[in-house]
C-alpha cells in the first residue's frame, strides 16, 4: 500500500492520529489516480475521510524557492468513518500571492461510490464541474464499446539494433507522439533524434500491429501545455504499401481486439476525447503528465451509434461540439464558494 516514502508519511501520520484527529500534508498530486497509488489511496481513504484539498495550479509558483516542481496538493483529512459520501469537501485552487477560491462539494464528487480504483477528483472550477456532471452520464466504458486500450508495444532503447532513421528494404513506420496531433497523424513528421522506422524481422514482428484504423493517444504531455488529452487518428491512407506498423511506447493506442477499428467510430473518439470538456475532466483527477491506459479505460463514452454519426460527418470536432453543447444545457452547476481573501493559500 504504500509506493514511495511521501505515501508512508501520509500513511504513518493519520495511523497515529486519535480518533477525530486531523492532519495536514502538502504533496505531490500524482496519488490522486492511476494503477500506481491505487492501494494507496483505498488505505488511506479506509483510514480517515478527506475534509479539504488545494491544488496550486502552477508547478513553477509554489515552493519554487526549494526547487520542487510537481504539481502539489494540500489534503486535509480527518482520522475515522469516510462521512457516508454526504458530507462537504472544501475544494480549492489558486497560486501563490492570488486571492483563492473555493467550492464545497459533497464527498462523493471527490471519491466516485463505487469507483474500484478510489480515484480522487479536485472539481475546483465550473468548467471541471461542468465536465463531471457530462462525461459521468455518458452511456458506455470501452468494453461496452468492444474496444480495447494498448500502450505502444516498441521501446527504443530495447530494440536500437532493429531502428533506423530512414525507411529502408524490410522496415515499417514508427509512428511517435511528435508525429501525432489532433488532425491525424504524419509520417515521417517534423525532425527529430527518434527513429522513423523498425525493421520487419522475427524478433520484431510481435511488437507490430497490423495496418488498420487506429485512435492513437499521446501518454506524456506537460502541465503547462494547452491540452492534456491529444489524439489523433492513424488510417491506412497515411501509410499506403505497409501491412504493418510500429507503435512507440510513448503513445496509448485504440483498437478492437488488436486490430483496427471501424474507421467512424475511430474518427468519432477521437473528436471526444480531443473535445475541451474531456481534457477539463481529465485534468480533475489527474496532476501528473501521464495518460494512463487505466485512464481511458475509466472514462466513459458516448454510444457507438454516436460515435458513428460523428465519424462519418464532415467535420468531426465541430459536430463533437455541437452534440456536447446541446446536452450541457440540461446540467446546472452548484453554488461556488466566494473568494475569501482572509484565508490566503491556506486550506
Amino acid at each position: 500500500a504504500v509506493p514511495n516514502i511521501y505515501a508512508a508519511f501520509m500513511l504513518g501520520a493519520i495511523a497515529g492520529l486519535e480518533f477525530g484527529g486531523e492532519m495536514v500534508s502538502i504533496t505531490p498530486r500524482s496519488f490522486c489516480n492511476g494503477p500506481y497509488f491505487k492501494q494507496f489511496r483505498k488505505a488511506l481513504l479506509d483510514s480517515g475521510a478527506i475534509q479539504a484539498l488545494k491544488v496550486f495550479e502552477s508547478r513553477r509558483s509554489a515552493f519554487s524557492d526549494q526547487a520542487v516542481l510537481q504539481e502539489n496538493v494540500v489534503t486535509h483529512l480527518r482520522r475515522g468513518g469516510a462521512g457516508g459520501g454526504q458530507d462537504l469537501v472544501r475544494v480549492e485552487s489558486g497560486d501563490v500571492g492570488t486571492v483563492s477560491v473555493h467550492r464545497e462539494v459533497p464527498a462523493s464528487r471527490v471519491v466516485f461510490p463505487g469507483d474500484p480504483h478510489s480515484v480522487i477528483h479536485i472539481l475546483d472550477t465550473d468548467r471541471a464541474l461542468r465536465g463531471a456532471s457530462f462525461v459521468e452520464r455518458l452511456p458506455c466504458s470501452l468494453s461496452n464499446l468492444g474496444i480495447g486500450v494498448s500502450t505502444g508495444p516498441v521501446v527504443d532503447f530495447r530494440n536500437r539494433e532493429w531502428l533506423s532513421d530512414e525507411p529502408s528494404s524490410g522496415s515499417v513506420p514508427l509512428i511517435h507522439p511528435s508525429m501525432v496531433s489532433e488532425e491525424g497523424v504524419v509520417w515521417p513528421g517534423p525532425p527529430t533524434k527518434k527513429s522513423k522506422s523498425i525493421r520487419c524481422v522475427d524478433p520484431t514482428r510481435p511488437l507490430l500491429v497490423k495496418a488498420g484504423t487506429y485512435v492513437l493517444i499521446k501518454r506524456f504531455t506537460s502541465k503547462e501545455e494547452r491540452k492534456r488529452v491529444v489524439a489523433g487518428t492513424l488510417e491506412p491512407r497515411h501509410l499506403p504499401g505497409y501491412e504493418n506498423w510500429g507503435l512507440e511506447n510513448h503513445l496509448n493506442y485504440l483498437h478492437g481486439s488488436g486490430e483496427g477499428l471501424e474507421r467512424a467510430v475511430a474518427r468519432g473518439l477521437a473528436a471526444f476525447l480531443n473535445h475541451p470538456i474531456v481534457d477539463d475532466y481529465f485534468r480533475s483527477f489527474s496532476g501528473h503528465t501521464q495518460v494512463n491506459a487505466t485512464d481511458l479505460r475509466s472514462l466513459r463514452y458516448p454510444s457507438l451509434q454516436r460515435l458513428q454519426s460523428i465519424g462519418n460527418s464532415k467535420d468531426p470536432a465541430s459536430t463533437c461540439d455541437a452534440w456536447v453543447k446541446s446536452q450541457l444545457r440540461q446540467f446546472t452547476l452548484p453554488d461556488r464558494g466566494p473568494a475569501d481573501p482572509h484565508r490566503g493559500d491556506a486550506v
